[in-house]
């Protein structure tokens, strides 16, 4: 519907009378719009929606969208201010559905095409947006800054993990570029500070991480992302395995595809300055992470002492080998599994430099 909006005005003073025009289906492009609603009414206007869908499958449509413009002269420098916009994001099983709502800064039109300022809320969550059309496409840009993580308009249904979070801030920009035909295109950079979380279970849990993520993502039949990941402050426990981080941090990046349930990591690349260094490459299947894992790492590289206090000293606890005093360094390279119907296997070159062990 964005990408047609008419370049008209309707001059405030204007005694025009009321008009209303309804319309059961529309089509744009491929996008279909039903129970739609334009009103006419001083010199304002509404627009409503009940259902926007793509005419290709998708994850999420768009619900009961409202747009409102008491004064619509796109002339005019700020055009619709004071304006308000109303839309639910559901998914597509329709599980969870996710208010959106703002107020409108400015609605004008721009060389070729229009632009939209304007503030965001979901909930505790505030920020802003600025959306623009033209050219055959459009694109979106919504900033937040120190908000609560737990407010962000994640649905659970998406990441049922989310709902572990108890503490933490985040300050973020998430950009989507949409052609009137094809698919999305969107960017993602974004910092935490003070993150904490416990699952149910009490296996996994954060306390005070500082957190930056960056993620360039083209969805569509299969989705391809580029993403960086790095872990500045706080503590981590997964399971047996336990750590603080501190600077210069621990460093993720890497190329995910992602076809239906199968997923591939290439050119992953882990890096702790002091302490780790990883380049591989992963296969496995999503629905089943750890039992479908094929790897093939290129190198795989332990500094001790580092590695040993911040990585292994906690898991090795377990069997009493905490408190020891490890130097040297370990180098290997080789392919493997973690599972299947041989069970986990792997080969590879391992070299031992300068090991030594002592207890302490």
């Amino acid at each position: 519907m964005l990408f047609l909006l008419p370049a008209f005005t309707v001059p405030a003073h204007a005694m025009l009378p009321p008009v209303t025009v309804l319309a059961e289906t529309i089509e744009l492009g491929q996008y279909v719009a039903s129970g739609a609603a334009l009103e006419l009414r001083d010199g304002g206007i509404t627009v409503e929606i009940e259902n926007l869908r793509s005419a290709e499958p998708a994850d999420f449509t768009l619900q009961h969208l409202r747009l409102y413009c008491g004064s619509l002269d796109y002339h005019a420098p700020a055009t619709c201010a004071g304006g308000s916009w109303a839309v639910e994001l559901a998914e597509s099983s329709a599980q969870e559905v996710i208010p959106l709502a703002g107020s409108i800064a400015s609605l004008a039109s721009t060389s070729g095409g229009w632009s939209l300022r304007s503030s965001v809320s979901s909930g505790a969550f505030s920020g802003g947006a600025t959306v623009q059309g033209g050219d055959g496409q459009c694109s979106a840009v919504l900033t937040w800054d120190g908000q609560a993580v737990s407010s962000l308009p994640v649905p659970g249904f998406f990441s049922p993990e989310f709902h572990w979070v108890r503490s933490g801030t985040t300050t973020g920009t998430l950009t989507a570029l949409i052609p009137r035909e094809g698919d999305a295109h969107l960017k993602l950079s974004a910092t935490t500070s003070g993150l904490g979380f416990d699952s149910p279970d009490g296996r996994f849990a954060g306390e005070g991480l500082d957190l930056q993520f960056a993620a360039d993502v083209q969805p569509g039949s299969s989705l391809h992302s580029e993403f960086a990941a790095s872990a500045f402050a706080g503590d981590l426990l997964i399971g047996n395995f336990y750590t603080a981080f501190s600077s210069p941090g621990l460093h993720v990046q890497g190329s995910l595809l992602l076809d239906g349930t199968q997923a591939r990591i290439e050119n992953l690349q882990v890096r702790d300055e002091h302490s780790l260094k990883l380049a591989a490459n992963v296969v496995f299947n999503a629905s089943d992470p750890l039992g479908s894992l094929a790897y093939q790492v290129d190198q795989f590289e332990l500094n001790f002492p580092e590695a040993y206090s911040r990585y292994f000293e906690s898991m090795a606890a377990g069997w009493a080998l905490d408190g020891l005093t490890v130097t040297g360094r370990l180098l290997w390279s080789g392919a493997g599994q973690l599972a299947g119907q041989a069970g986990a296997t792997t080969a590879g070159t391992l070299d031992l430099a300068d090991i030594t062990v002592a207890d302490t």
